[in-house]
């Protein structure tokens, strides 16, 4: 209800600014926060001790495009970081929140990640790895023969703008998001843009993806059943399960029972536990076997 009727400018005059967000959340766990500031000028905050970590996951964060970092994405990263460091057989792993060039780590020790509209990012820099972006503005991703990224890991990924399938009418109701919330989301980032594969990942021909399983090693497609998107977030899988087909790396797709749009940070911010939530159960444990 609470995202129906609020307009973008209503959202972000509520939303605290992500740094401050990032500060507060570091105080409240006696940490020292550990922010780079990258030659733009654009912040990037640590989640968990950098100087230790052998695995960095580069994380993405959902909103439609539309919303500042909020607490729930940081509380879960640095709870599911903390529960797989608490491991003693576990290497260490922290999480890069917000876009950054991590040239300090090799490809092979980096997770991309994401949620909802970050997850929609996630997929849109693998496909500008496999296929480069043709505005020379942006610049190439190359990775060196035989390199592959650690994985990556889509919650409840927002993969196609329009809303022709199924689940979006069988789900209406059941979901906190709706169509006429999504479309102004779309429309906002788009400004006008047409749909192509870099932003609208399930509009991608027919073998778009082959050789993904060459260029990151392990996928975790995760949503919920209740999903008004999860028609597409299974056509999804489908499609990078048909294309990856005899190529290394290894994917999966876990659809969670009675949950709704991205419960890993939404259901949280209303007081659930994350062993009471699927989805995240299904992160933590892809997170601890693929580490």
């Amino acid at each position: 209800m609470l995202i129906r009727r609020t307009n973008t400018l209503n959202r972000r005059w509520s939303y605290i600014d992500t740094t401050k967000t990032y500060i507060r959340l570091c105080k409240s766990k006696s940490v020292e926060p550990s922010t780079e500031t990258l030659p733009d000028g654009t912040k990037a905050h640590w989640i968990g001790r950098s100087r230790d970590a052998s695995i960095v996951s580069l994380y993405f964060h959902g909103g439609g495009f539309n919303t500042t970092g909020r607490p729930e994405y940081l509380d879960f990263l640095s709870s599911a970081i903390q529960s797989l460091n608490q491991s003693s057989d576990s290497p260490r792993l922290a999480a890069l929140f917000l876009p950054y060039d991590t040239l300090r780590f090799r490809p092979g020790n980096i997770f991309l990640g994401g949620d909802s509209a970050g997850a929609n990012l996630t997929l849109a820099l693998l496909g500008h790895i496999l296929h480069p972006h043709p505005d020379a503005t942006i610049s190439r991703i190359e990775l060196s023969e035989g390199e592959a990224l650690k994985g990556a890991l889509l919650i409840s990924p927002w993969v196609d703008f329009s809303h022709s399938a199924p689940s979006f009418k069988r789900n209406r109701g059941k979901d906190c998001i709706s169509v006429g919330t999504l479309d102004r989301w779309a429309g906002n980032y788009l400004s006008g843009a047409p749909a192509d594969p870099w932003n609208q990942p399930l509009t991608a021909p027919r073998g778009w993806w082959s050789g993904l399983g060459a260029c990151v090693r392990n996928v975790l497609v995760v949503g919920g059943s209740d999903e008004i998107m999860i028609d597409d977030i299974v056509r999804l899988g489908e499609v990078l399960g048909r294309e990856w087909r005899g190529r290394r790396g290894d994917l999966e797709v876990v659809v969670a029972e009675g949950e709704a749009h991205d419960v890993v940070l939404i259901d949280r911010a209303i007081g659930y536990r994350p062993e009471e939530l699927r989805m995240d159960r299904e992160v933590r444990r892809w997170l601890k076997e693929n580490s």
